[in-house]
């Protein structure tokens, strides 16, 4: 303690002390700085995460979105499931294929076949005749 009042009689310890306590407040403010700078760090870091977090989950809804789609398209086309592990469409509510054969007549005859017939009787009637 006698020591350092000796010392203060000198200027230059005087300067010095006052140098070492600027240092010694500049450290402090840096340290708080950079304990503020690893804090935003790791926000974001963990915003990162979670961001790249959601975008995975995005994608992969999107994929079945996609995938739902195409198995709706496909069912209503009568083609079937190109994804069967996707959402699609009842059996229920698809609709039935229809035959590809044309709707009959069922037995009736039309005019114009009706005098066709009747001609070529008249015809082979009097190819026997004749």
């Amino acid at each position: 303690m006698v020591i350092s009042w000796f010392l203060r009689l000198f200027p230059a310890f005087r300067w010095l002390e006052a140098e070492a306590k600027a240092l010694r407040e500049d450290h402090a403010r840096i340290t708080a700085e950079n304990l503020r700078l690893q804090d935003r760090l790791d926000a974001a870091r963990e915003d990162r995460t979670q961001l790249w977090t959601t975008m995975q989950e995005s994608l992969r809804g999107e994929r079945a979105a996609y995938q739902m789609h195409v198995n709706q398209s496909w069912q209503r086309a009568g083609a079937g499931i190109p994804y069967p592990d996707a959402p699609h469409l009842p059996q229920s509510a698809v609709p039935k294929q229809q035959g590809s054969e044309p709707v009959g007549r069922q037995g009736r005859m039309l005019p114009s076949e009706a005098v066709a017939m009747r001609t070529a009787e008249f015809i082979s009637g009097l190819a026997t005749r004749g």
